[in-house]
């Protein structure tokens, strides 16, 4: 596994071999502003497009210390800059929930409008740990 970035948020991690990317949000979330969470989705553009072209199809993002409740113009915002994302293939994302009933809900309602702003062939899924994501994530592979 490479760290690819990292930030007082999140940081992002990919395994090239396994075509396999993970976010994972700090604590820190709590304090992000509004320009602090678009920096950081732009930055999470910018890395998925960058490893396009080597087929990443897993992802995992890890919510459970994501602390920014995404108003619903700013979920459309992230719907229009994440239509500049490139897929080559289905995409699956597993997503391990937060604890925050309120967030969950907002990071469930931008994903849909990400994956309706795309044309790649989504699997999305929420968990609850990181294990039970991993394993759905590499099921039927060896």
């Amino acid at each position: 596994m490479k760290s690819l970035f990292k930030n007082k948020f999140f940081e992002v991690n990919v395994d090239m071999e396994r075509k396999y990317a993970e976010t994972i949000f700090f604590a820190t979330t709590v304090d992000m502003s509004e320009e602090d969470y678009k920096a950081a989705m732009l930055k999470g553009v910018e890395l998925f497009n960058l490893f396009a072209e080597d087929s990443i199809n897993k992802a995992m993002d890890d919510y459970r210390n994501f602390f920014v409740v995404v108003t619903p113009d700013l979920q459309d915002w992230v719907a229009q800059q994440t239509s500049q994302m490139k897929y080559t293939q289905q995409m699956r994302v597993a997503n391990i929930v937060s604890h925050d009933m309120i967030v969950n809900l907002a990071i469930e309602q931008t994903l849909e409008e990400a994956e309706k702003s795309n044309a790649a062939d989504f699997a999305i899924k929420y968990f609850d740990n990181p294990e039970e994501a991993q394993k759905w994530l590499f099921e039927g592979q060896s």
